[in-house]
């Protein structure tokens, strides 16, 4: 009888087979990546409940009616930057790897939010937030990542776990945002806050220094635990043989990534003429790239576009391909001597295409599930933001006005409500409906939900008007609040599930861009969405036209704007996940 095979060598045909067994998660990362994530949403949404408050003390409004425009631009800043800088560090993650770019963005959340919190005027505001977009893609870049330590048998879980935390950040974010802005007037008798510190000039500085402090722990965490995740796509070779000027021996291409569960897989493929590698010379890299041990042959030759299939990655029981493209060589001298004498025009498609077609940007373009994919991530984006900008601003409105006459407290306490809620649906409920019903069926059944939510939402208002005991209306805005988190997560959840599988293993190669591509549509639309909300909530008040176009309007708006998303969703293709 021959022996087992050794753990190594079981492949993947094992692991797709049968659905019990289930590759184990590295948690070491998973839980890095999750401490990453909570920072990254409390930072981003721990202004929501104070913004309004914040406008109204810099003094650039001319009436209480005019705040709302004022908060919008400044919450659509940050977004604003994500939109203009995204792509870039996709792009750049597929070619650097991800952990320097993680890196870099929780640095560049520190600084910016503590700037945001001591700003003491609109405009340094406004350009802190901006700062902090530009610097930062982590949502997209731990996306990736964790699409490369993950396979279909695991893949889901592992995106729940960041699901939640994403959702609990922008739970926590804005509870503590309420809570502690102004502090001075809420603590001031424990005697630490006085008159004339900074707290007093600076009232939303605290908020924010818990949301740089957190920044600063997820980024001591992932310099020592996170190591490199990326298998570089492009005839990956040893930092070894480029210093050394060597090749791949053979023609045998080998793909080793360091870490939890990665099992070492190697195929042997055609060999092809090997460019020799220049001689590099150490440098301060190292500092950021951790067990980074391949680079792309694109970054020091240009020999054609090359390309490396990997299904899936920490799991290790998948197998890793090199495959080696026969494109054209346009800079091969023996292959010039055949080619025809170009012209000046296709010279110039030729430099403007095969940009394109080396960074991916083209393969992904033809690929229908990850465009739609691309699209829903954008246009849910603009749902998101537009509640989370309208409802503080709602529930600061005046009774008479449709609204909850709620102060920052009191909006800050709201956002808290649907927290274990939500940890007990990711660890308990997902999971088990996402292995029953799939992915995008969820997604669907999460936008269906969701349509039925928003209109409800105002009516919380009536009950407010109506109703003399306080108690039935916190029943009635938590129940709403705790089906908005509930729902919401299994969208954003289930999108980035589909997001890391669209389009097939040649797609999935461009893994960094094409979350960095989703990103940047996202914060496009989460830029103007501020802007759109606040704005349409403003005229609603201002009108005076009655029902559906009050207070009710904009509601109805989202209810509209989650039905669009449904229909698009029913255009991508069905995935194995």
């Amino acid at each position: 009888m021959e022996d087992a095979p050794a753990p190594e060598e079981v492949s993947s045909e094992r692991i797709t087979s049968h659905t019990d067994l289930v590759t184990p998660l590295p948690r070491k990362r998973v839980v890095t990546l999750c401490l990453v994530l909570f920072g990254e949403s409390f930072v981003a949404s721990v202004l929501f409940p104070f913004v309004s408050f914040m406008v109204r003390d810099f003094g650039v409004a001319e009436d209480d009616e005019s705040i709302g425009y004022y908060a919008g631009y400044l919450a659509s800043a940050f977004f604003f930057g994500q939109f203009v800088s995204s792509f870039f560090w996709g792009w750049l993650s597929d070619r650097v790897g991800r952990r320097p770019i993680l890196l870099i963005g929780l640095v560049g959340s520190s600084i910016s939010i503590l700037t945001f919190g001591f700003s003491s005027s609109y405009a340094m505001a406004t350009g802190a937030r901006l700062f902090g977009g530009l610097i930062n893609s982590n949502w997209s870049i731990a996306r990736a990542y964790l699409g490369d330590i993950t396979d279909k048998t695991n893949r889901v879980r592992a995106f729940g776990f960041i699901g939640m935390m994403w959702g609990a950040g922008t739970i926590v974010g804005p509870a503590l945002g309420g809570v502690l802005s102004n502090p001075l007037e809420n603590f001031g008798f424990l005697g630490i806050f006085h008159e004339g510190s900074v707290w007093e000039t600076h009232p939303y500085f605290l908020p924010t220094v818990v949301g740089a402090v957190i920044s600063i722990v997820a980024l001591i965490m992932a310099f020592f635990l996170l190591p490199e995740s990326k298998v570089f796509t492009t005839d990956a070779v040893p930092l070894s043989n480029l210093a050394t000027g060597a090749s791949m021996d053979d023609g045998e291409a080998k793909v080793t990534v360091e870490g939890e569960g990665l099992l070492e897989k190697k195929k042997t493929k055609k060999k092809k003429k090997q460019r020799p590698a220049p001689k590099t010379k150490p440098s301060l890299k190292s500092f950021f790239f951790k067990e980074s041990k391949y680079v792309s042959l694109n970054e020091t030759s240009s020999d054609g576009a090359n390309d490396t299939k990997m299904n899936d990655g920490e799991s290790g029981e998948d197998d890793v391909e090199v495959d080696v493209m026969d494109d054209v060589d346009m800079d091969d001298d023996d292959d010039k001597e055949d080619l025809p004498t170009q012209s000046s025009r296709s010279k110039l498609h030729h430099l403007i295409m095969r940009p394109l077609h080396s960074s991916g940007l083209t393969a992904v373009a033809r690929d229908k599930g990850a465009v739609l994919t691309i699209a829903s991530v954008g246009t849910t984006g603009l749902l998101y933001v537009i509640i989370d900008e309208v409802f503080p601003l709602w529930a600061m409105t005046t009774l008479a006005q449709g609204g909850l006459n709620f102060s920052s407290a009191q909006i800050g306490l709201t956002w808290s409500i649907g927290g274990a809620s939500l940890v007990l649906y990711q660890m308990f409920v997902y999971y088990r409906l996402a292995r029953r019903f799939g992915t995008l069926k969820l997604f669907q059944a999460g936008l269906a939900l969701m349509i039925v939510t928003f209109i409800f939402y105002p009516f919380n208002g009536l009950v407010a008007r109506s109703s003399s005991n306080p108690a039935i209306l916190w029943v009635t805005l938590g129940t709403t609040i705790i089906l908005r988190t509930i729902f919401g997560n299994t969208i954003g959840t289930s999108q980035s599930v589909l997001l890391n599988c669209c389009g097939g293993e040649d797609i999935q190669r461009y893994r960094g861009m094409i979350n960095g591509l989703a990103n940047a549509l996202s914060g496009l639309f989460r830029s103007i969405g501020p802007f759109v909300g606040a704005s349409v909530f403003a005229w609603s008040l201002a009108s005076g036209l009655p029902m559906p176009f009050d207070f009710h309007f904009v509601f109805f708006l989202e209810a509209a704007l989650a039905a669009l998303n449904l229909t698009l969703s029913c255009f991508i293709p069905a995935q194995q996940i």
